[in-house]
């Protein structure tokens, strides 16, 4: 399910939880996960 994404499975779940249990649009969300991103790649 998750072959085709650069990113780890969790991630894309924490994503897709993100956007659907919060007021939050999908831009915020892709905002968050960049940083999220960062945080893990530093």
């Amino acid at each position: 399910m998750f072959r085709y994404f650069k990113t780890s499975p969790e991630i894309i779940r924490l994503a897709v939880m993100m956007y659907v249990c919060s007021p939050l649009s999908l831009q915020n969300v892709e905002d968050l996960l960049h940083e999220a991103q960062h945080r893990r790649d530093a």
